[in-house]
């Protein structure tokens, strides 16, 4: 019963940091916010129009007894333009979506830091910074609040334009076959929980190297800093704290090592069950094409939704989880503001 009414407290945390930072975002800038998820949608549906022209294209160039004829020349060169022309709005859209994405970002950069330091500027007493576990808290959430914020808004709009390109390719793949559909889909499962836990790790990783990156900053200002220049050449303290702070980056250095060692290895896997699935894809839409019931511009279309799916999945999986390992920045953040005031205050204080 104990862990099971953890997990929940865990979740209701994340519930709890998602729907404040959603609302940061939109009290940030609402129409901001609004233009930039509709650019996003339109940049989703945009490659379903490539691969439909590709389609057009090819059943065209596949069609022999009016390939030579003006018409079809005149239909070529149409398709062609139109294409060109979603090329130019689709990068136009990236510069906007940048753009506005940006300064979004940055504005709402500056109101989490300023509600930090305020919080921070609040506390009465100096016994909390004495607390080596409430320093690194502290740390913790004021990294989320300088890199969260921007890294958030990319998350949330890169999975927009990710569900839209998914509600855009997987009715075509359905109608082709189901099957084949929900293959593609089962097959990125193991990476979006590979993802998680990758999160998970990262996160507890950053915590349990916060303490020695401190320390280790502390001594690197010792020895590089005039101020103590004097009393380390006095007492030949150089190479002690030279050994003491090589001691502790290599400490750090092998547990971040270890942790990309743990990714790698992971996610050779998961590309291989990736290329198993394309493989099985494109097995299952030639045997169709072998069939006659496929001409080559469907070819081209199927297994351009099947790319388009599997890479809208995993972009959905890769923001679920960088997601995950944001909000668990960003619980530091509201704990921060929820922490109470080590010092009872007067209402009316004497002199």
């Amino acid at each position: 019963m104990v862990g099971k009414f953890s997990l929940s407290d865990q979740y209701k945390k994340r519930y709890f940091a998602l729907r404040e930072l959603t609302s940061l975002l939109w009290n940030t800038n609402p129409s901001y916010c609004i233009f930039i998820v509709f650019i996003e949608v339109i940049q989703g549906i945009i490659p379903l129009g490539f691969a439909w022209i590709t389609k057009l294209i090819f059943n065209i160039l596949e069609d022999t007894n009016a390939s030579n004829s003006l018409n079809t020349q005149n239909r070529i060169i149409l398709l062609i333009l139109i294409q060109v022309g979603l090329i130019a709005i689709q990068k136009v859209l990236q510069l906007l979506s940048s753009y506005f994405n940006a300064n979004l970002g940055r504005e709402l950069g500056l109101s989490v830091q300023k509600t930090v330091f305020e919080k921070i500027n609040s506390l009465e007493g100096l016994k909390q910074f004495e607390d080596s576990n409430f320093y690194t808290n502290m740390q913790l959430a004021a990294q989320g609040a300088q890199q969260g914020p921007l890294q958030m808004i990319n998350i949330l709009l890169s999975s927009v334009r990710g569900i839209s390109t998914l509600m855009a390719f997987l009715g075509t793949l359905f109608a082709l076959n189901p099957i084949l559909a929900c293959l593609i889909v089962v097959s990125v499962i193991p990476s979006s929980y590979n993802e998680l836990s990758i999160s998970h790790q990262r996160v507890n990783l950053s915590k349990s190297i916060t303490l020695k990156e401190r320390l280790a900053s502390y001594y690197q200002y010792i020895l590089s800093s005039a101020q103590f220049g004097k009393e380390i050449r006095l007492l030949h303290l150089g190479n002690y704290f030279i050994k003491c702070w090589n001691l502790i980056m290599q400490e750090i250095k092998t547990a971040q090592i270890k942790q990309l060692r743990r990714e790698l290895i992971s996610q050779t896997v998961m590309v291989q069950i990736g290329n198993l699935a394309n493989g099985v894809a494109f097995a299952f839409v030639s045997i169709y094409a072998l069939r006659g019931l496929l001409s080559i511009g469907d070819v081209t279309l199927y297994l351009s939704a099947v790319g388009s799916i599997q890479g809208a999945l995993l972009t959905l999986s890769s923001s679920i989880a960088s997601t995950e390992e944001n909000l668990l920045f960003f619980n530091y953040y509201f704990e921060l503001l929820n922490f109470p005031q080590p010092i009872e205050l007067r209402k009316n204080p004497l002199p």
